[in-house]
């Protein structure tokens, strides 16, 4: 047998390994962590009425 008999189906095994992590679900998402580090979307600041609620749970822990 040669080596591009060989070597053919390996070429094809490793080509499909590779494509298989290009989904595009994986693309444009974050490669490093930082801990302790949101690095989401940035949330819209809470309303007065999510303030008062927030305050009055946090009163009845005490």
């Amino acid at each position: 047998m040669t080596y591009a008999r060989l070597f053919a189906p390996l070429a094809v095994t490793v080509l499909a390994i590779v494509a298989a992590g290009c989904r595009s679900e994986e693309q444009n998402r974050p490669l490093g962590f930082t801990p302790h580090v949101y690095q989401g979307e940035k949330l819209p600041p809470l309303t007065e009425q999510q303030n008062r609620e927030l305050r009055e749970r946090g009163n009845l822990m005490r």
